[in-house]
């Protein structure tokens, strides 16, 4: 069991899923978090051109306005979309089995020379147990 760690681990979008050994997932829900914020920034830039070329061409203002209103839209969409990102990504740590855990225990490997006489040979014979 992974305890809780995975789920504190969520604040960063994907982080629980690379824990969990989701590497997948994990680069989906971090990519789709990228995807959504830059949609946001790009929807209100476009936005906020719209509303300034309406204060700067009356002339022109309700098709400004109209584009403006279709940026806003968009922009709404992407924060709604990295908020349904970001909900799964808090949910899917707490609750996704992930991947097998295998805990290896480290042997302890040592090497000992040892005394060696035989009838013919006098030497040292060395052991590695590992």
């Amino acid at each position: 069991k992974y305890g809780a760690g995975p789920g504190f681990l969520s604040i960063i979008p994907g982080a629980g899923q690379f824990y969990k050994g989701s590497v997948a997932k994990g680069s989906l829900i971090l990519a789709g978090e990228i995807a959504a914020a830059g949609g946001i920034i790009f929807c209100e830039n476009t936005r906020a051109s719209y509303i300034k070329k309406m204060l700067e061409q009356p002339k022109h203002a309700s098709e400004y306005n109209s584009l403006a209103d279709s940026w806003e839209t968009g922009r709404n969409v992407c924060i709604g979309a990295a908020a349904a990102i970001y909900i799964y990504n808090l949910i899917d740590a707490f609750v996704a089995p992930g991947a097998k855990r295998v805990t290896v225990k480290k042997a302890r490997a040592s090497l000992s020379a040892v005394p060696y006489v035989d009838s013919n040979t006098i030497g040292v014979g060395l052991a590695l147990k590992f």
